[in-house]
């Protein structure tokens, strides 16, 4: 009578491991893919911060050369405003 109960319980011994191995084997899947997710989120958040960089860069080129052409331009049209105004 105790060899049955002992061949069912290495039966059950035996599923759970198997059961182990698998739980085992499909966390390490779930690892490599976290792994290979973070550094796919790490190159693009760099990427966005560079290109982040860049256009508060471009703004600035830009304001600097419309704050360098705009002044010249009203000094122009306000001398034309003054030759027409002198002009009898």
């Amino acid at each position: 009578m105790t060899e049955p109960t002992t061949n069912k319980i290495l039966l059950m011994l035996g599923r759970l491991e198997g059961k182990v191995d698998s739980l085992l084997s499909s966390q390490a899947d779930t690892s490599e893919t976290i792994k290979t997710h973070d550094k796919r989120l790490s190159k693009q958040e760099k990427t966005q911060a560079y290109l982040a960089g860049a256009l508060a860069l471009c703004s600035i080129i830009a304001s600097l050369v419309i704050k360098h052409i705009q002044p010249n331009h009203f000094d122009e049209h306000q001398e034309i405003r003054i030759r027409r105004e002198e002009q009898p």
